[in-house]
């Protein structure tokens, strides 16, 4: 048994489709991310002292959004329900459109949101087709107040050049910095 788990982690560390993430800690953020083949993922925290009913609020309400999704040309409100709603994220770049929806679900009992793309559009230019993309927001409690805790999963159609890879890395890392700051102004 040793032997066969040995030889996949072999396999796993010698296959260049397969990168391994450390941590990384930059301005109050800690973070990850990886990639495996055309599957990526980020995973990022920061502590607050703040209270868990702010931050659900500051995650999950529409109205908040822009302060921290900055990166969108337009974010638009569409289906709203109880618990959930669906959002419109809006990207343009010269000849690139891109347009994004997400349902958002409230899970108040486990001071979590996640989100789940429900359809995607692309313009007449465009990058490889994103299949899936899926995630959450988490409130930790830890003995100094609480760890947040963002997480996103992205299926592509095929695999990013790696200078698009090291983009998205830059954009999910800002978007952490910039969820921090909402959240240090909102939630004090």
């Amino acid at each position: 048994m040793k032997l066969f788990i040995a030889a996949i982690l072999l396999i796993l560390l010698l296959s260049p489709s397969v990168a391994f993430a450390e941590w990384q800690t930059l301005n109050g953020v800690s973070y990850e991310f990886t990639q495996m083949r055309n599957l990526y993922r980020f995973r990022g925290t920061f502590s607050t002292s703040s209270n868990p009913n702010c931050l659900l609020h500051i995650f999950y309400d529409f109205d908040h959004l822009i302060n921290f999704i900055t990166h969108a040309d337009s974010i638009i409100s569409l289906d709203q329900g109880r618990d959930s709603y669906e959002v419109c994220y809006v990207y343009r770049k010269l000849l690139f459109m891109s347009r994004f929806t997400y349902r958002k679900t409230l899970i108040q009992q486990e001071q979590r949101i996640v989100f789940e793309m429900v359809s995607h559009e692309q313009g007449f230019f465009s990058f490889p087709k994103v299949l899936s993309s899926r995630g959450y927001y988490e409130i930790k409690p830890h003995s100094q107040g609480y760890t947040i805790v963002y997480f996103e999963e992205a299926q592509i159609g095929s695999k990013l050049p790696s200078g698009v890879v090291s983009m998205a890395k830059n954009e999910a890392v800002k978007f952490l910095e910039e969820l921090k700051k909402c959240v240090e102004r909102k939630c004090h």
